[in-house]
């Protein structure tokens, strides 16, 4: 790993730090909140803007509080952005649904603009994808959603992750493998994924 990429245990040790009062780690936790509006501010676009920028600021606003509300629940076995993104990912679906938006809008929340190759899920796996994704291995997740949610290539993941390309492949493919028998275990009776 690169120094700069957080890893679980030590974003753990950093909520930890955190709740326990300290001033500083609390002021990096913040910091890493401050992706929250744009990340929402990404999936809107890539949703067709369903939401105004006032919905924008609410939806990021909720995410933030959902965040440090539960933050005594976050148990290190993803990154802590994996962990926030994956708040701003409910959140969304939940603000689509208060909207009553299609469903193939809300299933775009769980793939990225690239989802048609190899790695696209099925439109109905959008409610079941994150907590399925919470069962993988940290590094596989953290593969995972850098390609679909955030469009990054096997290059760029490699990069972002201190990782080599090929093992970021390995990463996503063996993942992604498991993500699907995850999700068939947590959505009986659906048709099996294609892979």
């Amino acid at each position: 790993m690169s120094e700069g990429t957080p890893v679980p245990h030590e974003d753990l040790a950093l909520v930890r730090r955190a709740l326990g009062g300290d001033a500083r780690a609390v002021q990096t936790v913040v910091e890493r909140l401050r992706c929250v509006p744009r990340l929402i501010a990404l999936r809107n676009l890539r949703l067709g803007e369903p939401f105004e920028q006032g919905e924008l600021e609410d939806i990021a606003q909720e995410v933030m509080i959902a965040v440090w509300s539960k933050l005594d629940q976050f148990q290190g076995r993803s990154s802590l952005d994996g962990w926030i993104y994956r708040f701003a990912q409910l959140e969304l679906v939940y603000s689509l649904r208060r909207k009553d938006m299609r469903p193939e809008r809300l299933a775009d929340l769980g793939r990225g603009v690239s989802s048609r190759g190899p790695g696209a899920l099925e439109p109905d796996e959008a409610e079941t994808l994150y907590p399925a994704l919470e069962e993988l291995d940290a590094p596989q997740a953290d593969v995972i959603r850098l390609k679909h949610f955030e469009d990054l290539t096997f290059p760029e993941i490699a990069t972002r992750l201190g990782l080599s390309s090929n093992t970021a492949k390995t990463r996503y493919y063996r993942g992604l493998q498991r993500l699907r028998g995850i999700l068939r275990r947590l959505r009986p009776g659906k048709r099996e994924v294609s892979p």
